[in-house]
């Protein structure tokens, strides 16, 4: 998570959008990446069983 947030926005912005609004909702830094660690996790889950399906 501290990869997506040093370097200028992916094009896959789901989760970097997702860090900067818990961010700026007053979560703390590592509740927001932990919250979007899950999110990036389900995301990668769906697109690998599409491709095995």
């Amino acid at each position: 998570m501290r990869v997506l947030k040093s370097h200028p926005a992916p094009e896959e912005e789901a989760v970097y959008n997702s860090i900067l609004k818990k961010e700026s909702e007053g979560k703390s830094k590592k509740h927001a990446k932990i919250v979007d660690l899950n999110k990036f996790l389900w995301i990668y889950y769906a697109r690998v069983t599409e491709v095995y399906r």
